[in-house]
């Protein structure tokens, strides 16, 4: 809120592990990712043999909730395709019959803006132009994090990170 509030404008980088966290305690991100992840692996293009590692380099489109609040998870709502959407990089290992390690980075790249579709956000601009004395400047945010996650199709119990949790069994 302050960049936009000074009218910094251009392009923010984040990737501390303040955000990382704030980013990954999203319910619905960690859903969505996870189900990207699934079907990566269980795409039989992507078969591994034990031991075997496939490189992972996918660009999609993400969503979080949206409000009308002045919450940061709303702020974030969706990602951009003209600035990068959701990016995430990295290697998925087979470790064993159904146990995966994923040792990935992930970047948000969003624009922050004012969606004119909505009543509340013009309002909210004029209100934060007033604040500002018209300093106000949209920009784009892009937030980064990494995480090494054990998945677990046999035995979702003994996984691990980030993408523990599964959003359903695939057989292996």
């Amino acid at each position: 809120m302050a960049v936009y509030l000074l009218g910094v404008g251009g392009d923010v980088y984040l990737s501390d592990s303040n955000w990382s966290q704030y980013m990954m305690d999203n319910q619905t991100l960690t859903r969505s990712v996870r189900e990207v992840i699934d079907g990566f692996i269980c795409n039989p293009d992507n078969a591994m043999e034990i031991g075997e590692s496939r490189s992972v380099d996918i660009t999609t489109h993400m969503d979080m909730e949206n409000g009308e609040g002045i919450v940061g998870y709303q702020y974030l709502h969706g990602t951009s395709a003209t600035v990068g959407d959701f990016h995430i990089t990295g290697t998925i290992t087979r470790l064993s019959d159904g146990r995966y390690g994923c040792d990935l980075s992930f970047t948000w790249n969003d624009e922050i803006d004012v969606n004119t579709e909505y009543p509340s956000d013009i309002a909210k601009n004029a209100i934060a132009n007033l604040i500002s004395n018209n300093r106000c400047e949209d920009y784009n945010i892009h937030i980064s994090w990494d995480d090494y996650s054990e998945i677990d199709y046999n035995d979702p119990v003994e996984a691990t990170g980030w993408l523990r949790s599964p959003v359903q069994n695939f057989p292996d």
